[in-house]
């Protein structure tokens, strides 16, 4: 079973009243959310499933998010508080959270996110359906000012593109990019709990969790719907605010899936290290320009020279240097003699 393991971290539930076990408990990790995290709870206490939990772990918020928590648990029994007494990251708070639950199931919903009425009974009626599936996840519908206007990810859901074997999820994962939306994530309380996040890894450590728990042979499924809405505004966070952070972490939980494997003496994924890490440089070399670009694009040759999307990255580059060398040496659309 798995526990919130970082030092100097304190937490202070207020109790609720004795009660049978409810079906599900739903986990969000917040921080500094104070104008939005009301309505991501609301999302919660009005679903067409009830008998549930709502634990809500509150990063050491500096803002108002404590004292807007304290109201809605003395609107609601159900919500249970906990606050750590440092800013941990994403992983270690939901960590802490799902360590508390007491659910039969354990689903996460991100701060300022907002979940379908439907989203609990839809995806516990699956999990109740199909004893071989641990865990369910669905679309999102992204939206920035309109929640009505959504644009639906991943694509991959869509009726009869899921792979149902871990071990073909687990490639799509590990080389491609995080298709597996943590926001609309439900599993057996069970399973959860023997798969932590990796508490060091800001921003990909939903990713290492689904790998880790596909090398493992959990299966998943995904639904097509949309069971919740995903709000996009710019600057969200400081991981999407600074490219090189992104790019820092997403190489970092390469690594800590290239360790973990070893570790776990699970070997069937090897020959897929190299794709993983050179696909992860073509996608900072498109996002770069001019001479580090291609000097990017050419150390990702250098690892997986065969592979399609490597390949292509490295003619895109160089077409897009031969393009600028052209304009340079070209005045008004017409080179000197």
């Amino acid at each position: 079973m798995a526990s919130c393991r970082f030092e100097k971290c304190r937490t202070v539930e207020m109790k609720q009243p004795e009660a049978t076990r409810p079906k599900v408990s739903v986990v969000i990790a917040t921080h500094n959310r104070a104008n939005l995290i009301e309505e991501a709870v609301q999302s919660i206490l009005t679903q067409t499933l009830q008998g549930f939990e709502v634990l809500i772990v509150d990063d050491f918020s500096s803002d108002d998010t404590p004292a807007v928590l304290d109201g809605l648990k003395r609107t609601d029994e159900r919500i249970r508080i906990f606050r750590t007494k440092r800013n941990v990251g994403p992983g270690a708070t939901r960590n802490l959270g799902i360590t508390e639950a007491q659910g039969e199931y354990i689903a996460v919903l991100d701060d300022d996110d907002i979940a379908m009425p439907h989203r609990l009974e839809t995806q516990v009626r699956v999990l109740e359906s199909d004893r071989s599936i641990d865990c369910v996840f669905s679309n999102v519908g992204y939206f920035t000012d309109n929640p009505n206007n959504l644009k639906i990810d991943p694509p991959l859901l869509r009726p009869g593109g899921f792979p149902s074997d871990p071990d073909d999820l687990f490639k799509l994962l590990y080389v491609e990019r995080n298709i597996i939306q943590n926001t609309t994530f439900m599993a057996r309380a069970t399973i959860l709990k023997q798969f932590p996040f990796p508490a060091h890894l800001w921003g990909p450590e939903d990713k290492v969790m689904c790998l880790q728990m596909c090398a493992k042979h959990v299966r998943m499924l995904g639904l097509p719907d949309v069971l919740v809405k995903m709000r996009v505004r710019p600057g969200k966070s400081l991981m999407t605010r600074d490219p090189k952070l992104v790019f820092q972490a997403r190489r970092e939980a390469i690594k800590v899936m290239q360790r973990w494997l070893k570790a776990e003496g699970i070997h069937r994924f090897d020959k897929l290290h190299r794709i993983a890490w050179a696909r992860q440089l073509s996608r900072e070399a498109r996002g770069r320009s001019g001479l580090r670009g291609l000097i990017t694009a050419l150390a990702a040759m250098g690892y997986a020279p065969r592979d399609e999307f490597v390949w292509n990255t490295f003619v895109l580059l160089l077409s897009r240097a031969w393009s600028k060398t052209q304009r340079f040496f070209t005045t008004d659309g017409v080179s000197p003699r």
